[in-house]
């Protein structure tokens, strides 16, 4: 929740997966990110509360008072307490059903999971930078319309503003810009173009600062005021999250184009490069779906769809002998995915490296069984009543008859529309 809720703020990278081991389980229930993210969750509901009541409270006492306040430069143009409020509540509500706390889901963690949280966070964020934005606005007003001392009174000039010179700013505006340079150069992310354009527009802006107030001097243009330097950081904030946004949308171009991004973004996610595999394999590249299989398998180890998928990938590149070891692994770890087992049992049988037997003469012997069907008749023996032993003894009976597996237990092809 913590990672994600980060994500949402700083999105440096993003992906439409995040399955094991790249999540991988904590050693200890308490790290700092369980205990930040306990908070998150935990303490914007009372704090919600707190503004709601403090609002209404506020409301109610400005309604039965008989004389009309004027506003000063200090007064809120609105309450944003009751938006905020709701926005908190949101957010950890919407997001409360899919945090494996109710009840545990496949999937640890997922962007798709903040496609409705991020509505609260949206309408937080956008009442942060108002706040911070008439805050800046407020202080600059204070200090031109209260003077002080009777210099300021008699030389406007002379009056302190809440300013910092230009040169303070633009340089700061450089160590930003570069600090984000230097994350991409570092980072994984599937593009660097958006970041990079984002990181040198920051350090244009502060160039250009830095410029100006060295040629400005002591004089009013040296000086950036606290609400210009707010709504910069708000300007730079909204582009930099627009660029993200904008590339990875550019991820969900094709289904290839999708899981060959999360593959890159989120290297150790053995999920992304077995779906990354299939699409490759879908589009006849099996050599490119072998590697990504291997890989998928050496992250996930005993994951059977892995074991299975780089058996499958094995045996359509007519390499059945190599793929037999993968397959016998898979159906053990999954004796009753009728699924994966009809899969790996139809190619080999399309491969005749289970069947069928060999035809013989009348009067002749009866044909030796094929040692790896004895095999696979020992391995489905392990494992009485699932749907292992059963595929197979179907197989022994009647695999002459639907040429391998019963058709009725067949996967759906990729790309197949739904059995009927």
């Amino acid at each position: 929740y913590f990672r994600g809720l980060g994500q949402v703020v700083f999105p440096k990278t993003l992906s439409g997966d995040y399955s094991a081991p790249q999540e991988p389980i904590p050693s200890s229930l308490i790290f700092p990110e369980s205990v930040l993210g306990a908070l998150c969750l935990i303490l914007p509901v009372p704090f919600a509360a707190y503004l709601a009541m403090r609002s209404s409270l506020q409301a109610w006492k400005a309604r039965g008072s008989s004389k009309a306040v004027a506003a000063g430069p200090n007064a809120p143009t609105s309450d944003l307490r009751p938006i905020v409020a709701a926005s908190l509540v949101w957010v950890v509500a919407s997001y409360f059903p899919v945090s494996n706390i109710p009840i545990l889901l496949p999937t640890v963690r997922a962007e798709r999971f903040w496609y409705f949280p991020v509505v609260g966070t949206s309408i937080l964020l956008a009442a942060f930078f108002m706040w911070v934005v008439d805050r800046a606005a407020n202080a600059n007003a204070n200090a031109n319309a209260n003077p002080t001392t009777e210099t300021e009174i008699t030389s406007p000039e002379a009056r302190p503003s809440p300013t910092m010179s230009r040169v303070t700013a633009g340089l700061f505006a450089m160590g930003v810009g570069l600090a984000i340079t230097l994350a991409t150069a570092f980072s994984q992310v599937t593009s660097h173009v958006g970041h990079y354009l984002v990181s040198t527009g920051i350090l244009v802006f502060g160039l250009v600062n830095v410029v100006r107030g060295v040629i400005a001097g002591g004089g009013p243009l040296a000086r950036v005021l606290r609400r210009d330097a707010a709504v910069w950081a708000c300007v730079l904030f909204t582009l930099y999250q627009c660029v993200s946004a904008r590339l990875h949308a550019n991820d969900y171009t094709t289904d290839l184009t999708f899981w060959d991004a999360t593959r890159k973004a989120v290297p150790n996610s053995a999920k992304a490069h077995l779906n990354y595999s299939v699409m490759k394999g879908a589009r006849g590249d099996l050599e490119a779906r072998r590697v990504s299989n291997l890989r998928a398998l050496e992250l996930a180890p005993e994951w059977p769809m892995a074991s299975i998928y780089l058996a499958d990938t094995l045996c359509r590149m007519h390499r059945a002998e190599e793929a037999w070891p993968h397959y016998k692994k898979g159906f053990a770890l999954a004796s009753n995915d009728v699924n994966l087992l009809s899969l790996g049992i139809q190619c080999m049988w399309d491969e005749k490296f289970v069947g069928p037997l060999p035809k013989v003469g009348e009067g002749e012997p009866p044909p030796t069984e094929p040692p790896h069907r004895a095999e696979l008749r020992a391995l489905a023996a392990q494992h009485p009543g699932s749907w292992l032993e059963w595929l197979t003894n179907d197989l022994v009976a009647n695999g002459e008859t639907h040429n391998g597996v019963d058709p009725k237990y067949r996967p759906r092809g990729y790309n197949e529309g739904p059995k009927e």
